[in-house]
């Protein structure tokens, strides 16, 4: 029995998942979707991103661990960094942004889904 030929758009998911898993391979879903909702809109709080993408607070907390600085590494022993935070005016707040390499692997990642 022969495959079946993948669809252009599967391969191209494909393709666009490997990039993250060549970033991480441990990179999941969650903070996928963290990054394309900041992507969507930049400086949202955590509280607005947490129902957004329909996570705890703690869970988006360490999901934006993570993706910041301070939190796992790449493949290659670097932080990710692909996101930061900002205090708002309430010191309370922390507005959430994207890191040029974060806004570059975003970019490169719809890139391959549009083909």
């Amino acid at each position: 029995m022969t495959k079946a030929k993948p669809l252009p758009m599967a391969e191209r998911a494909f393709q666009a998942n490997e990039l993250l898993r060549n970033l991480n391979p441990q990179f999941r879903a969650s903070q996928l979707a963290l990054l394309l909702a900041v992507y969507k809109q930049e400086g949202q709080i955590m509280r607005d991103l947490a129902i957004e993408i329909g996570l705890t607070m703690s869970g988006l907390s360490r999901c934006f661990d993570n993706l910041s600085g301070t939190g796992r590494t790449d493949k290659k022993g670097y932080p990710m960094d692909l996101l930061r935070a900002e205090r708002g005016r309430d010191d309370r707040v922390l507005l959430i942004y994207l890191t040029g390499r974060g806004r570059q692997l975003i970019e490169a990642y719809l890139s391959i889904l549009e083909g």
